[in-house]
């Protein structure tokens, strides 16, 4: 669940940082207004805010800004009034998104959010997977060699034919080859045989750390592990040739914060860029936090970002039989939402200890989520079943990596977006509760 504290900007237009101060001398402020969003306290991370600067800001004005920062925290760390550990790390997505984490005290995070330039500063939360706790029609595509897995699991039956209850799952060969799912999560288990050596490990969100650890201590939750073997796994996932790359931002009781979770964000968007594949990679969000208030959160500023480059992201709608509007940052449209369904085509599961999906118009599809198997971490050839929009989202991620790879032309998120919706499924989907009625199809024709 997430909860902030959001320090909103108001007051006229000015240049973005004044000329560079000596130590101590203060800058031209703004206004600031201190806004408590706190419906649990206990989930905010003591002493560390996130401090957004306004789009389009310039490099020099930010050099600026950060500097005009560490003398701040250095001056007020040598005359006693803080103890302050100053700016940790910085993020920066083209030019619609640019922000640092730190550790501030309060009275620190207030004079920052005074500064010239800053958007917003807001109080590190919580964020958790949205899994929950298990009790105990388009013209077919011209296909290169349709492949028809037997006995599949049931989620790859019910998205590859019309009719639910289906056995086989039935694909292309090209099954996801050449394209990538960033999967931002508690880690994934590298070496289980579901992946066949297609995991990349890309940064650990929690440390900043790019050195990889060993493939079995990659994961020791499950949850990213799963996810990842729903979107890709050689027998349970729907896009089995595609490459996965491991950015874990969750730690191994299943949550994480809003900084490791912008950093995952930022590492994967500028990791796509810089090997051109933003029109074949798709960011994977199966977490969420608590949304309270319209104000945009930093987090959701970073996915908005990733949009704005082409990126397409994929977002867990949350699992507490509640509108999708109360999760971030599912309840954004720069993300694809997706909720749950049950093998019986009805949103999943309000079954003893298992709340349902959310719903609402925030929905863009349904995909299967309710009692889903696929690879966990107990050994490289174990399989395990969770349920949960978490899981469902991965699912969608592959079937993008899918469509793409048979289709091609699903360039931007707009366009992805637009073909899962064509493809889908039309008013199956039992008790919607005001979402748009599709369930995820992958054009088999059947």
């Amino acid at each position: 669940m997430k909860s902030s504290l959001l320090l909103s900007l108001l007051g006229a237009a000015a240049p973005l940082f004044a000329a560079p101060t000596a130590a101590g001398q203060r800058q031209q402020e703004q206004p600031s207004t201190l806004v408590r969003r706190a419906s649990d306290p206990s989930q905010l991370v003591p002493n560390r805010f996130i401090v957004l600067l306004k789009p389009d800001t310039a490099a020099a004005e930010v050099a600026a800004h950060h500097a005009h920062v560490r003398r701040m925290v250095l001056t007020r760390r040598d005359g006693g009034s803080t103890s302050s550990g100053g700016i940790d790390r910085v993020f920066h997505i083209g030019s619609d998104f640019s922000a640092y984490v730190g550790d501030f005290d309060d009275a620190t995070a207030e004079a920052i959010a005074r500064l010239p330039g800053v958007a917003s500063v807001e109080q590190d939360a919580i964020v958790t997977v949205e899994q929950t706790k298990p009790p105990s029609a388009a013209a077919a595509v011209a296909r290169r060699a349709v492949q028809t897995q037997s006995e599949a699991p049931w989620q790859l039956g019910d998205i590859s034919h019309r009719d639910r209850g289906a056995k086989d799952y039935v694909y292309d060969g090209a099954a996801g080859a050449g394209s990538y799912v960033y999967v931002l999560d508690t880690g994934v288990r590298s070496s289980h045989a579901e992946f066949g050596g297609r995991v990349r490990f890309g940064i650990n969100g929690l440390t900043g750390s790019t050195a990889a650890p060993a493939p079995e201590n990659r994961d020791r939750e499950g949850h990213g592990t799963h996810c990842a073997g729903l979107a890709a796994g050689a027998t349970y996932g729907v896009a089995k040739k595609v490459e996965i790359v491991d950015v874990k931002v969750m730690g191994d009781n299943g949550a994480g914060t809003m900084s490791s979770v912008i950093t995952g964000i930022n590492w994967a968007v500028n990791d796509i860029l810089s090997r051109n594949i933003q029109k074949k990679a798709v960011i994977n969000l199966s977490l969420g936090s608590q949304a309270i208030g319209s104000e945009l959160t930093a987090t959701e500023s970073a996915v908005i970002a990733a949009y704005n480059q082409g990126i397409a992201s994929l977002c867990a709608a949350g699992n507490e039989d509640s509108p999708a509007s109360t999760r971030s940052p599912g309840r954004i449209p720069q993300c694809i939402t997706v909720g749950m369904t049950n093998a019986a085509r009805s949103r999943a599961s309000p079954r003893p200890r298992i709340f349902g999906s959310n719903y609402g118009p925030e929905l863009d599809i349904f995909a299967p989520g309710d009692d889903v198997r696929a690879a966990g971490i107990a050994s490289d050839s174990a399989i395990v079943a969770k349920s949960g929009t978490s899981m469902a989202t991965p699912i969608v991620a592959g079937a993008v990596s899918y469509l793409r790879s048979i289709e091609g032309g699903l360039d931007t998120p707009e366009q992805v977006r637009a073909r899962l919706v064509a493809l889908s499924l039309k008013d199956v989907v039992g008790d919607v509760r005001d979402s748009p009625n599709r369930l995820l199809n992958n054009n088999s024709g059947l």
